[in-house]
């Protein structure tokens, strides 16, 4: 009778610790009952099910592993989520075959690692049937999800049916990336205005701060001032961004975009500062962000360093050997040789820099064509290559132009030492 009385006290002490979402006690209450009655299934389970909830998912993983099957009981689903929140997705995705194919978590599961890995379509058909199929409290926040795997369906080039029911500010904000996919940045803004002041309504009646409210809505602001970016409102989206820039959010993301987009409006007034702004970008803490977001970021960077190449094939104009005077003396063949080759050179150099790219490109291939291959040429070819925004081929040219450089550096550091 006090073997079950004592049961009975440790199982209501993990009652009592769950409903009251202290999953601290409810471990040591769980673990309390593991030493007492080691054979007791239920006990396991709630560790594992706290473990989760505190957040410690190697221990959980631990626990799993260590613990036989019939201690434990089934776990797929839980297997399958702690794989996820330690980004292991192959084995999430195995872990989620053994799940009930009807159990609506795993299927959620499933479509935020299809999200993940950037499988929309597949993402986009679970949610949908979960809407039509199934209903619990966490509707709201599932539409949210099926909103923003439309917005990458959207961004994929995959039109999309316009949603004019969003009610929460989740829904609002995915709502407007899909109107933002789609070009539509009027009706972007007014979804995203509309957002601010729900998510505001909504954190104020949660009782939060006006700090805890401002770090919430940090990410509607940015998303916010991206669109009066593309809205050509370039003066009003860098004072969003200072301001957060200032404020300095806890969500790393946002911190991450702030910076990129820094860089990216700032670029025209200050190729220093944007690349200080988006080194700092690529110090963060990159896991939160989507793949398309790390390959713009990263994009972004080489363009940057694309922009500053380009000022230094600029400048180095000044060093370009000017066309020669003309000789009095009737001119050799050397001297006419050389001067026909500045002719066509600056003709080149004059049609990149009035910005005629047509032009320069031809008169370019007629200086190859009759005089060969050059330092100066590849100069010119490379600057053009960059503002015909054929990045790859710029960037080959450079090497090119590098390495030869080197070449004729190490030849001449022979002959020094030779000496």
């Amino acid at each position: 009778m006090t073997t079950e009385g004592g049961l009975r006290q440790c199982l209501t002490d993990l009652t009592r610790a769950d409903t009251s979402g202290d999953y601290q006690k409810a471990l040591q209450a769980a673990n309390r009952i593991i030493r007492r009655y080691p054979k007791e299934q239920y006990a396991f389970k709630c560790k594992l099910v706290c473990l989760i909830q505190l957040g410690m998912y190697d221990d959980a993983l631990t626990l799993l592993k260590k613990t036989p099957p019939n201690q434990m009981g089934e776990c797929a689903f839980e297997r399958a989520y702690i794989f996820y929140r330690l980004e292991k997705n192959d084995e999430a995705l195995e872990a989620l075959e053994a799940c009930d194919p009807k159990d609506h978590r795993a299927l959620e599961l499933k479509a935020q690692l299809c999200y993940r890995l950037d499988r929309f379509q597949e993402a986009y058909e679970i949610f949908r049937d979960l809407l039509r199929n199934h209903s619990d409290s966490y509707d709201d926040e599932r539409k949210a999800n099926y909103l923003a795997v439309q917005a990458q369906l959207e961004a994929m080039g995959v039109k999309q049916q316009k949603n004019d029911d969003s009610e929460t500010f989740e829904q609002l904000y995915n709502t407007a990336c899909q109107l933002i996919e789609a070009g539509n940045f009027d009706a972007a803004l007014t979804n995203l205005d509309k957002a601010i002041a729900s998510c505001r309504e909504t954190l104020s009646e949660e009782g939060l701060d006006e700090d805890e409210i401002e770090d919430e809505l940090a990410m509607l602001r940015v998303q916010r001032a991206f669109v009066l970016h593309k809205m050509g409102r370039k003066k009003e989206a860098i004072e969003i961004y200072k301001a957060l820039q200032a404020a300095g959010p806890s969500d790393v993301s946002v911190m991450v975009t702030v910076s990129n987009n820094m860089a990216s409006a700032l670029k025209d007034q200050s190729l220093t500062d944007s690349r200080k702004k988006l080194k700092a970008a690529l110090q963060l803490d990159q896991k939160k962000l989507s793949t398309r977001q790390r390959r713009t970021l990263m994009l972004n960077n080489r363009r940057l360093h694309f922009a500053a190449l380009h000022v230094i094939i600029t400048n180095l104009h000044s060093t370009f050997h000017p066309v020669p005077p003309l000789d009095p003396r009737p001119p050799g063949r050397t001297r006419r040789f050389g001067y026909i080759v500045h002719s066509y050179f600056e003709k080149a150099l004059v049609l990149l820099h009035s910005n005629q790219r047509e032009p320069c490109r031809r008169a370019l291939d007629e200086l190859v064509g009759l005089f060969g291959t050059s330092k100066d040429s590849r100069l010119i070819e490379a600057a053009l290559c960059f503002r015909l925004n054929e990045f790859e081929k710029a960037v080959n040219v450079c090497l090119c132009i590098f390495c030869s450089f080197l070449l004729t550096e190490l030849f001449d550091s022979e002959l020094m030492y030779g000496w």
